[in-house]
């Protein structure tokens, strides 16, 4: 069990995720989960590694998936 706030709600975000990749198996909805870092915003601050071009890259490329695409399904991407 994870230690940390944004632990505990990536963990639980992830037994979400599982659950619905699960009983939605089939329907030809990609579910996915992703996490872009930590990003120079006004949240992070500007030591963060990430720029937000950078943070951007891994949900851009989950909403562009083409249609009909198999996978990733049910993952942390």
């Amino acid at each position: 069990m994870p230690s940390t706030i944004s632990g505990y709600a990536t963990f639980y975000f992830l037994i979400g995720v599982t659950v619905l990749n699960e009983t939605k198996a089939g329907d030809g909805i990609l579910l996915n989960a992703c996490c872009p870092g930590w990003v120079r915003m006004d949240m992070a601050g500007p030591n963060a590694t990430k720029s937000p071009e950078e943070g951007a890259e891994t949900p851009v490329y989950l909403a562009l998936l083409p249609d009909r695409a198999k996978e990733p399904h049910g993952q942390l991407v």
